[in-house]
């Protein structure tokens, strides 16, 4: 009777986030003492002399403080179990660490109980063993049975039963935990890179929010060609054939979504059937720059722009592309990292050399994941943990803002 009453969202919930109070209190009690705090009227020895009938022997302050560090961790797993809080740490983890919490309190007070429970059957004079049977070891117990709570009710349960209480969203946020970035579990992905199973909004502002979406979407192609083109949507599909890519999608801060499906056309088609015979681009042609409504742009190798996968999409999965991954047009090159996968593209410039970059050496001239060209300058591998530990962060920030945009 009593697993089925703490499985129930509410009263689970409820249980383990009593648990985590307990748990902060008992963690300032120990912080306030190792930090030389007194109760008022009493100092430390006397306090010591009247709980365990000895004024010298008691904890030092760096033990004290190990202990308020353990309690306030335990308390925060528990939050995070529960769905109060939402750390960015894979479930798993926290679902070991809320069991350790369990079976060593519930220990402690087992084992606290039988022996001050012998001790003072022994007739002991230590007060400490009365007042451990007392109230040490049934609080220990009560917290593992408290804690127990937040493992029998599912993360997802506790989500949903936050999410039903509340009014209605356009769309809820992202859970922290799913954008911290995990080992594959299926197929190996390119060097240094972590699977995302969702696909947040991604920028190197996140504070950036998404362009106002213009009367009509039109492609400019300028730069080293003899005659300046733009084009609508509407035309361009009739120019070139519309193709639908599965790819995976890079970010260079080590995170990757797989198996996207982006819809739209081939750059290497467009460049051939209507940037060459219309704009006559300039033969020693090598570079290209790319940019968006929202004032970021790339510079693109052209070699790597005529690849086979590169699209200009305006489709994701199925339905048309969202302010949210770059609508009404964007620039999808799945070699590359997705710095060069420029959203809300308008133009295109070709030019004869590299152009200076706008990022500066964080843009490598071709962002290659294969070869995990992260950085004009820098090893990869030192840029890993750096990148991936702003992840979390960088990504709710760019979701909140695109969904305070008025224009979404």
């Amino acid at each position: 009777m009593f697993a089925a009453l703490i499985s129930r969202p509410t009263v689970g919930r409820s249980a383990a986030s009593l648990a985590a109070l307990l748990f902060l209190a008992t963690s300032a009690v120990h912080l306030y003492w190792a930090g030389g705090g007194r109760w008022p009227g009493t100092d430390e020895a006397s306090l010591a002399q009247r709980v365990i009938g000895d004024s010298t022997r008691f904890p030092s302050p760096a033990a004290t403080t190990v202990v308020a560090c353990t309690l306030a961790a335990a308390a925060l797993l528990l939050l995070t179990r529960s769905g109060v809080l939402r750390l960015p740490l894979p479930r798993r983890v926290v679902a070991i660490g809320v069991g350790a919490i369990v079976v060593a309190v519930a220990a402690r007070g087992l084992l606290g109980g039988v022996t001050s429970g012998v001790a003072v059957a022994n007739g002991t004079r230590v007060p400490y063993f009365r007042l451990d049977l007392i109230a040490y070891s049934p609080l220990c117990l009560l917290l593992a049975t408290l804690s127990a709570a937040a493992l029998a009710v599912p993360p997802t349960s506790t989500a949903d039963a936050r999410r039903s209480t509340r009014r209605p969203r356009a769309a809820d946020p992202i859970p922290w935990t799913s954008l911290w970035p995990r080992r594959s579990s299926s197929a190996a992905l390119p060097p240094g890179q972590r699977e995302l199973r969702v696909f947040p909004r991604f920028s190197d502002n996140p504070l950036r929010r998404p362009p106002a979406a213009p009367a009509q979407a039109t492609l400019t192609v300028t730069g080293a060609v003899r005659h300046r083109l733009t084009i609508d949507l509407d035309e361009l599909h009739e120019l070139v054939p519309q193709t639908a890519l599965t790819a995976d999608f890079h970010c260079v801060t080590t995170w990757t979504v797989r198996n996207l499906t982006w819809r739209g056309a081939l750059f290497a088609d467009f460049w051939q059937q209507v940037v060459v015979p219309r704009c006559q681009p300039d033969p020693g042609a090598r570079h290209l720059i790319v940019r968006g409504l929202d004032g970021v742009q790339a510079i693109i190798d052209l070699r790597d722009a005529l690849e086979p996968d590169v699209l200009l999409a305006d489709q994701l999965d199925g339905a048309p592309l969202g302010e949210v991954h770059g609508a009404p047009l964007r620039f999808v090159t799945p070699r590359q990292y997705g710095y060069k996968n420029i959203k809300h593209l308008h133009s295109i410039e070709v030019c004869r050399t590299a152009p200076p970059s706008t990022f500066g050496a964080k843009e490598h001239p071709r962002a290659r994941v294969a070869f995990e060209e992260r950085h004009a300058t820098r090893p990869a591998w030192t840029l890993r943990w750096a990148y991936r530990s702003l992840v979390p962060l960088t990504a709710r920030l760019a979701e909140r803002s695109a969904s305070r945009d008025p224009q979404r």
